[in-house]
């Protein structure tokens, strides 16, 4: 009876352990305190604001409110913002932060779960030995404990994202929303879901293009569209896709035009140069990269791809230095 009732990881890892490490790096014993580096923190996470995809319901928002950070907000820290703190946390508490990383990743996807979740299982109670290490024996409250078991669930419910509470949460934001007035209410929220299955690409600035001699075609230059829940934009945060093919060819999105009714991108392929991070293992397993600054502003050939060759939506994050991509692994 017990295995019938699932963790839920939005309160379990979000809520709990990746808010409870967050006040631990803030006011918690000298030993563990980041002091004036969470001020490097804080100024990270500002930064990350100007390329955040639209599918995220909250920018990154300062820590001065994490009093206050909502539960998607606590999990694109540990999803996207958390490799990058490779240079502010101690080698170990990073290390030990990307234990729990890699693991959540893989449990969110259902790819990586059918091939890695013993794996996942191994770093979640690597994880957990090695917090209590860190933290003390007072860290290892019930949600820590719970992590655990996490991966049992995973496997027989295909994927954490089967099993968490982040759908019903939004929808409710949704049924909020939709409410305009106080009389009736039912009508209200029939009229938004209506309003919602309209199409959304929108922003056309180019008719009737020069294809090739002797023919032209209507070819309608778009600047935001939606393909399979997906909303793309020429704009930084929602211009990035992995593609469908054995090496998951990143494409770095500069056009989107409709053709024949059909939606393509056009872009760059964005050179890999090596996985981002090499603990507790390689990160490309978990499709994490570092890839070349030149193959984003360089002169580099372009490439067209139809919507159906899209695998799924990347994160594209400039670094000092280079930039990261890695996948969206949320799904509410």
């Amino acid at each position: 009876m017990v295995s019938m009732f699932p963790i839920d990881y939005m309160h379990c890892i979000c809520l709990g352990v990746v808010r409870k490490m967050l006040f631990i790096w803030k006011s918690g014993n000298r030993s563990v305190r980041l002091n004036e580096k969470y001020n490097l923190l804080e100024k990270k996470i500002k930064e990350l604001g100007n390329c955040w995809p639209i599918e995220f319901n909250r920018k990154p928002r300062s820590l001065q409110y994490l009093d206050y950070w909502k539960a998607s907000e606590l999990r694109q820290f540990i999803l996207y913002v958390s490799p990058l703190l490779y240079d502010i946390l101690p080698e170990h508490m990073f290390c030990n932060l990307m234990l729990l990383k890699y693991a959540v990743t893989i449990l969110l996807n259902k790819d990586l779960n059918s091939f890695y979740n013993e794996y996942a299982n191994k770093l979640l109670i690597s994880f957990v030995k090695n917090a209590i290490q860190i933290y003390g024996k007072e860290f290892c409250v019930y949600n820590v404990h719970s992590l655990i078991h996490l991966a049992s669930d995973a496997q027989k419910f295909e994927s954490l994202n089967d099993i968490s509470c982040f759908p019903f949460e939004n929808h409710l934001y949704f049924l909020k929303t939709s409410l305009r007035k106080s009389n009736h209410c039912l009508q209200q929220v029939l009229n938004r879901i209506l309003e919602g299955r309209k199409p959304i690409h929108t922003g056309v600035y180019k008719k009737n293009i020069y294809v090739s001699e002797g023919s032209t075609e209507n070819i309608k230059f778009l600047r935001k569209t939606c393909v399979n829940n997906t909303v793309w934009t020429i704009d930084s945060g929602n211009n990035c896709a992995f593609i469908n093919d054995n090496d998951s060819t990143i494409l770095y999105i500069q056009s989107i035009f409709e053709k024949n009714n059909k939606i393509y991108f056009k872009g760059r392929h964005l050179q890999k140069i090596k996985p981002f991070l090499d603990y507790p293992t390689a990160s490309d397993i978990i499709h994490l990269y570092e890839v070349s600054i030149n193959s984003i502003e360089g002169d580099i050939v372009e490439y067209t791809h139809s919507a159906k060759d899209i695998k799924f939506k990347g994160l594209l994050l400039k670094m000092t230095e280079t930039y990261i991509v890695c996948p969206l692994n949320h799904f509410d």
